[in-house]
């Protein structure tokens, strides 16, 4: 199976921490035998204009900044305007990377923006997503009519909701619309991180079990 990450968030040198889980998870499929590609279209680091695709150990990675640069919060109309310009940009990277790859899946991480991407870019395609959502803040952006327009329609057409906690799914449960929802933690690498089994009900985070 050819599996397309289309991600809101994705580690790069300025914030390498930035949607990790993403990446881990992306390594984690690979490692499991599925052939994974990325598409980030927020990356701040890649000029404006260009699409930077790399080789990240193993995983074909579409990169671009289809904002173009920062925007002035006090001139709401040429906001709007970048997020529509934004759209079309990202849209674009989209078509591009899935002619190339050829996935069988869509798998979304965090809907706002990228679900909105995958619901218009699968409107006259077969091609199927998922979306796995990460934040925790979401109702922050269903507070404004549009975006709670449109999240609503990324989400029900999603074959699957993958909320990575049980708080996160019941707010998301809170909106009222019609969902398959399934809760799934974001990937442990457990070759580095195991419970210790041999330690006690209050033992300090430095100890370990006998």
């Amino acid at each position: 199976m050819r599996v397309l990450i289309l991600s809101s968030w994705y580690p790069n040198t300025p914030n390498p921490v930035k949607g990790v889980f993403v990446r881990e998870q992306a390594r984690a499929l690979r490692a499991y035998g599925l052939e994974v590609g990325v598409v980030y279209p927020f990356d701040e680091e890649v000029p404006a204009g260009s699409v930077r695709r790399t080789d990240e150990e193993g995983i074909i990675t579409w990169r671009a900044n289809s904002l173009g640069g920062p925007l002035n919060p006090r001139q709401p109309f040429r906001r709007r305007w970048a997020r529509f310009g934004s759209y079309r940009s990202a849209l674009k990277l989209l078509r591009e990377a899935a002619g190339q790859f050829q996935p069988d899946i869509l798998h979304v991480h965090v809907a706002y923006p990228a679900g909105i991407l995958a619901y218009f870019f699968t409107r006259r395609r077969k091609l199927p997503y998922v979306i796995t959502e990460h934040m925790s803040y979401l109702r922050d952006y269903t507070a404004k009519w549009q975006h709670r327009i449109l999240l609503k329609a990324a989400f029900q057409k999603a074959r699957l909701v993958i909320p990575v906690s049980l708080a996160l799914a019941g707010q998301i449960e809170s909106f009222g619309w019609n969902l398959k929802l399934r809760v799934l933690p974001n990937v442990v690498d457990t070759s580095r991180f195991t419970p210790d089994s041999g330690r006690g009900a209050g033992a300090g985070a430095g100890q370990t079990g006998a």
